[in-house]
């Protein structure tokens, strides 16, 4: 069966909203988790958000940036953040607000600061994602 980009953006959504509860600090102690999963679905959603921008998926995946959930809309905006960069930071710092637990707040603000300076941990991916070595050529804004 072929993936379409539905099936694919339906796969981000699900995978992001799964890496939201099982990444909590308080998770992390259970005997139970799996870093060898979090890092399948880490891949996952890189790969998906790769192939949505990559296949004229781009309109449909920024409807993701006005999803219901907070942690979804901010899993599509740090790989939108080329496109609209100030709306894709509003969004993250929005979800960081959001976070009770401070050392899980504490991924999200390091997230938006790498955005902001320009950090290549932060930034290194857009190159491969869009294919443009200045990322911030993409800006719609």
């Amino acid at each position: 069966m072929k993936k379409t980009i539905d099936n694919i953006l339906q796969q981000f959504i699900d995978d992001a909203m799964f890496l939201n509860n099982y990444l909590k600090v308080e998770n992390l102690s259970n005997p139970d988790y799996d870093a060898k999963l979090t890092v399948k679905i880490g891949k996952r959603i890189e790969k998906n958000a790769t192939y949505i921008i990559q296949n004229d998926g781009t309109e449909q995946f920024l409807k993701l940036l006005d999803h219901a959930n907070i942690a979804v809309a901010s899993f599509a905006a740090e790989y939108l953040y080329p496109l609209y960069p100030s709306k894709c930071i509003g969004i993250i710092k929005k979800y960081a607000k959001s976070i009770k637990n401070p050392l899980d707040r504490k991924r999200e603000e390091d997230l938006i600061d790498g955005l902001e300076n320009d950090k290549i941990f932060f930034t290194g991916h857009f190159k491969t994602i869009y294919g443009k070595d200045d990322y911030k050529s993409l800006s719609r804004e």
